[in-house]
C-alpha cells in the first residue's frame, strides 16, 4: 500500500488527524535517522494519545472478558524456543542462518522449533476469515508473525526468539521459569527509542510465557478482533499497544509483567552502535561481552558499515565477523 493510499484509508476507517499524525511520524523517522539523531518523542505521544482511546474502546468486551482472569502458569522444563522464519530456514540470509544456529547452541537443552509457512498448521489454528485475509496480503508477513508469536505462547508456552536475535550465553532458567518474560527496563541509548510506545519497558523480539499464563491469550484474541473487522493496520506495532493495554488495563497481565525482572538492559544498544559505525576497541566488546545482557536485537537489513571514515575496522565488522565464524 502507499503512502497516499494508505493516508486516505485511515482518514476514512479512522481520522483525518490521526492520518496526519501517522505521516508526521513517518517523516519525522526517515529524517531523523538520516540525520542519525534520535526519532522525535512528540510525533509518538500524539499517536499514543489517539490509538489507546481508541484501542480500549474497540476491545472494551475482551477487556472487560479478562477482568477476572485467572493466571495459572504450568511449569515444563522442555519448554521449547520458538523462531520463525517464514519463508524456510534454508532460504534465511547467511547471518540470519548463523544466529539461527547460535540460538540452537545456547538452547540450555530446549527444542528449538522453527516455524514456517508450511508447518506453521502443525502447532496453531487460526480462523479462516484470518487466514483469508493474510493469503490475500491484507495482513502482511509482520502482522502475522505477532499472531503466531502469541498464539504459541498461549497454546505452548517457551521462548519467543527473532531469528536475528544474537544470544551471547545459555539462556537462562529466569525465561522459562515465570509466568511471562520479555525484555525490561533497558536502556534508552538507542536512536530507534521512540519509534514505538515504551520501548524501554516491552519488545516482541523476546517473549516468554508459560501455558496458562492470560497476557498472551488476550493479545491474541484482541488481534483476532481487530483483523476481523479491519482491512488495515492502523500502525506498524498494533502489537505493542495492545500488550501495553494488557499491562495497565488486565490485573492478571499486570500482575504477570510485574513479576519480570529487569534485564538485557543493553540489548538495543549494540546494533544501534553497530549501525552508527563507531570504531572497534576491546574495551567496546568487553563492555557487551561481559554484561548481564544476553540477548541482542539485530537486523539482516540494517547497513552495518565495516571501516570507519579513516578506514579503521568498526564494532559491527567485528561481531559480524564473529557471529559468520561462529
Amino acid at each position: 500500500m502507499s503512502y497516499i493510499s494508505r493516508f486516505i484509508s485511515h482518514c476514512r476507517l479512522f481520522s483525518f488527524s490521526y492520518a496526519i499524525t501517522e505521516m508526521w511520524c513517518m517523516a519525522d523517522r526517515k529524517l531523523m535517522l538520516r540525520l542519525g539523531k534520535p526519532v522525535s518523542l512528540n510525533p509518538q505521544l500524539a499517536k499514543e494519545r489517539y490509538l489507546i482511546p481508541f484501542l480500549m474502546n474497540f476491545l472494551s468486551d475482551i477487556i472487560e472478558q479478562y477482568q477476572y482472569a485467572q493466571s495459572n502458569p504450568i511449569p515444563d522444563e522442555q519448554a521449547p524456543i520458538w523462531v520463525c522464519w517464514l519463508q524456510g530456514e534454508e532460504q534465511a540470509p547467511e547471518l540470519v542462518k548463523k544466529l539461527i544456529s547460535i540460538t540452537r547452541r545456547q538452547a540450555n537443552g530446549h527444542p528449538v522449533i522453527i516455524i514456517t509457512s508450511k508447518n506453521y498448521k502443525d502447532y496453531v489454528q487460526l480462523p479462516d476469515f484470518y487466514l483469508e485475509k493474510y493469503a490475500a496480503g491484507v495482513i502482511t508477513h509482520q502482522q502475522f508473525t505477532d499472531m503466531l508469536r502469541c498464539a504459541l505462547l498461549a497454546d505452548y508456552g517457551g521462548l519467543w526468539v527473532d531469528a536475528t536475535g544474537y544470544i551471547t550465553r545459555p539462556i537462562p532458567d529466569t525465561a522459562f521459569n515465570l509466568p511471562i518474560y520479555n525484555v525490561k527496563g533497558i536502556s534508552s541509548d538507542f536512536l530507534h527509542k521512540n519509534v514505538v510506545v515504551d520501548a524501554t519497558a516491552w519488545m516482541s523480539y523476546l517473549l516468554g510465557g508459560q501455558r496458562g499464563s492470560v497476557t498472551y491469550p488476550f493479545i491474541r484474541d484482541c488481534l483476532l478482533k481487530y483483523w476481523k473487522y479491519y482491512d488495515t493496520c492502523v500502525d506498524y506495532f498494533l502489537m505493542f499497544y495492545i500488550a501495553k493495554i494488557a499491562r495497565e488495563q488486565v490485573p492478571a497481565c499486570k500482575l504477570e509483567y510485574e513479576a519480570v525482572p529487569n534485564n538485557n538492559y543493553l540489548c538495543e544498544v549494540l546494533s544501534d552502535l553497530m549501525e552508527r559505525g563507531v570504531a572497534d576497541t576491546q574495551g567496546e566488546e568487553k563492555r557487551f561481552f561481559d554484561s548481564d545482557t544476553w540477548f541482542y536485537k539485530l537486523s539482516w537489513r540494517a547497513n552495518y558499515p565495516m571501516k570507519t571514515p579513516d578506514g579503521r575496522p568498526t564494532l559491527g565488522a567485528s561481531i559480524i565477523d564473529n557471529i559468520l565464524k561462529d
